[in-house]
Parts: structure tokens; C-alpha cells; sequence
């Protein structure tokens, strides 16, 4: 995971909303208020779950390579070939079956950091699949939050930005760009545990390909 990207969306989004906040003080405080309600926040809140999203692929692409290479089991030197049809295997796996294994292989990886994962994963999903971006059962079972109830959107809901901040122990009151921060700290301390922690298998030493209809470009 790119860290100095994610800081780089994050000051981002953080510029974007001290620019609207100034802009409303030039209005009246009622306008300012629906205006930050309605139309700032929910556009800054969802620009953080965009960085959000981001940030979860990135970590799970890392894992799931991690994995692959992982020497827990064998610290036989692995062909590139192989490597890369690994990483397919462990792709084309279910959900559950793919955490079984890579559990086993990244041991470095505990349940607290998993617990985060999932969080994210979950968040991820409701983002991206609920067409009324509204959070799934298993996000509010995550964040410890009651079920059929008619939540507003991730971005507007004040349930689900409570979720979070008593989730990461951070306050109820946090605000999402506290909490993107605090989830970026720890994702950087999973991925310090997973590359101190694992020893990857040595790549067979393997000559380039001079081939145009093979090499990468």
C-alpha cells in the first residue's frame, strides 16, 4: 500500500472541505447549515470512503501477493511462472477458503488486524454493491449496530460515522477524516507486521524474456 498516495488523497479531501467551510462564511447560518448538511458534507464524506475503498484493494492486493510468496510452509526457491499462478489460484478461491489459507501462510497477521480487514472489506462491499449506498447486514453487525433500521447513505449517515469511531475506539464523535486516518495508521502497521514478519520464498533465477510477444511493457 502506497502510504504517501493515501496521505496525498486524504490532505486532498481535507483541502476540499476547509475550502467549502470558508466559502460558507459568507453565507447566513441557516443557509450555511443546510449547505454543509446537504451538499458538503455528504460529497467530502464520500470522497473519504472513495479513499477508503482505495486503501482496502491496495491492502488486499499486498496480502494476497504476500501470501502466494509466503516461506512459512516451504522456503523453496519459486519460479515467477509459479508465483503468478498462485496468485490466480488464491484469487479464484472462495471468500472463506481463501482466508483459511492465508491465515495459515501470514501468520504475522492478527485477529485484531483481521477484525479491521473484515471492517474494511465490508465497508468496500456496502459502497460499492448496495445501489442506495446504504450499509449491509454484515457492516452493521460489524460495527455493532442495530439491523432493520432505515439508515441514510454511508456518507450522510451519523450511525455509521458513530459505528466507526466506537469500532476503532476513537470517540463517537469522530469525524470521517479522523477516522480515515486512524485506519491508515493501522493498515500501515499491518503491513509492517506482514513484511517484517514473513519470510517470502527467493525467486528462481530466471532470464528476461527478449521476446516483444512475451516481455511486459
Amino acid at each position: 500500500m502506497n502510504t504517501n498516495i493515501i496521505r496525498s488523497l486524504v490532505e486532498f479531501v481535507q483541502t476540499e472541505e476547509q475550502n467549502r467551510a470558508v466559502a460558507r462564511e459568507s453565507m447566513s447560518p441557516e443557509v450555511a447549515y443546510d449547505h454543509a448538511i446537504f451538499y458538503d458534507n455528504p460529497l467530502t464524506n464520500e470522497l473519504y470512503l472513495l479513499v477508503l475503498l482505495f486503501m482496502w484493494h491496495d491492502i488486499e492486493k499486498e496480502i494476497l501477493l504476500a501470501s502466494a510468496r509466503s516461506g512459512v510452509h516451504d522456503s523453496s526457491p519459486i519460479s515467477r511462472d509459479d508465483f503468478r499462478n498462485e496468485v490466480e489460484r488464491l484469487a479464484g478461491l472462495s471468500f472463506k477458503k481463501r482466508r483459511i489459507e492465508i491465515e495459515k501462510r501470514l501468520p504475522t497477521i492478527d485477529r485484531l488486524s483481521w477484525d479491521l480487514l473484515d471492517l474494511l472489506r465490508l465497508l468496500a462491499n456496502s459502497f460499492k454493491h448496495d445501489p442506495f449506498d446504504k450499509p449491509d447486514e454484515g457492516l452493521l453487525k460489524c460495527l455493532s449496530l442495530a439491523p432493520n433500521m432505515n439508515y441514510a447513505t454511508l456518507a450522510e449517515s451519523a450511525a455509521i460515522r458513530y459505528g466507526l469511531g466506537g469500532f476503532l475506539g476513537i470517540g463517537d464523535d469522530a469525524s470521517f477524516a479522523e477516522i480515515v486516518e486512524e485506519i491508515r495508521k493501522r493498515c500501515d502497521r499491518i503491513l509492517f507486521m506482514l513484511h517484517a514478519g514473513t519470510n517470502p520464498r527467493p525467486f528462481d533465477d530466471e532470464r528476461g524474456s527478449l521476446n516483444p510477444r512475451t516481455f511486459e511493457r
